[in-house]
């Protein structure tokens, strides 16, 4: 699934699609570029795997461990292979 995922300091966004760099507009990446449906499908799919996100953002810091990364991640794919089944993105 095409993506981003931007941010400054500890602070990251997502952002799902467009396919190439040049479509990025930048009040897609000021809002996370995420529509209503598809942020709380996201909200509630990372939930599930364990993991809490706001409206399609989140932090990082030296607190989380590499089990932390790896649960993340993991949430994350589980979450967009559920999202790409709903169609929502």
């Amino acid at each position: 699934m095409p993506g981003r995922v931007y941010g400054e300091s500890s602070a990251f966004r997502l952002l799902l699609g467009p396919d190439e760099p040049g479509e990025l507009d930048p009040a897609a990446l000021k809002s996370g570029g995420l529509t209503p449906q598809v942020s709380a499908a996201l909200h509630c799919g990372m939930l599930l795997g364990g993991v809490h996100l706001f409206r399609g953002s989140g932090f990082v810091s030296t607190a989380h461990t590499e089990r932390d990364v790896e649960q993340t991640a993991t949430a994350l794919a589980a979450t967009l292979r559920q999202l790409q089944a709903e169609e929502l993105v």
